[in-house]
């Protein structure tokens, strides 16, 4: 009867070992998962970042191309007020 009782705790034994094991497996395999996800998040934080730092320099080109057409327009504005001058000094 002892080594009968032996037999199962030795097998009782190893079957705790292989489980251990086991979830010793999905733990590792669970950690390198979670440390992926991590560096998946923090790329694509980063991405963004750098999205809407390209979105604002954008902006800015788009503010400065305004500006500029703007001054287009005023010195158009500017040249023919002078042209309309010039015309109508000399029908004076």
């Amino acid at each position: 009867m002892p080594d009968r009782q032996n037999e199962l705790n030795n097998e009782i034994l190893s079957q705790l070992k292989n489980l251990d094991s086991k979830i010793e497996k999905m733990a590792v395999e669970q950690a390198v998962r979670e440390e992926r996800y991590e560096t998946f998040a923090e790329n694509s934080k980063l991405q963004t970042q750098h999205i809407s730092e390209l979105m604002g320099v954008l902006n800015q080109g788009k503010t400065a191309a305004k500006l500029v057409a703007g001054l287009i327009a005023v010195l158009a504005g500017l040249g023919a007020t002078w042209d309309w001058l010039v015309a109508h000094i000399r029908i004076m």
